[in-house]
């Protein structure tokens, strides 16, 4: 009996995923590998969930991420840290754009 063609294009594993976290009521950003941004006031920036540095600059810091990039603007920024997962940066943040 051939299989039924999946209609979310999802490996069968991922689809049971992501109806059983639906179905236990899971926040979406728990089990779906979205960015988390954590601003701490306006001098120190937390990324997580990235998929490696596009730029690092003074002024500016381009972080890819699933589904495009999150491009921080700050004045004397330093990146104190990059883990595989997370990144920390400082500096007066002026702005953040995910596109």
């Amino acid at each position: 009996m051939p299989k039924k063609p999946n209609p979310s294009g999802l490996p069968r594993w991922q689809e049971r995923l992501v109806t059983a976290a639906q179905r236990l009521d899971l926040p979406e950003d728990t089990w779906v590998d979205l960015p988390r941004v954590y601003l701490y006031g306006k001098h120190h920036v937390l990324i997580e969930n990235h998929r490696g540095v596009l730029e690092v600059a003074p002024d500016r810091l381009r972080v890819a991420v699933t589904g495009g990039e999150i491009i921080v603007e700050a004045a004397h920024l330093i990146v104190r840290y990059i883990l595989p997962d997370e990144i920390l940066a400082d500096g007066e943040i002026s702005k953040v754009i995910y596109q």
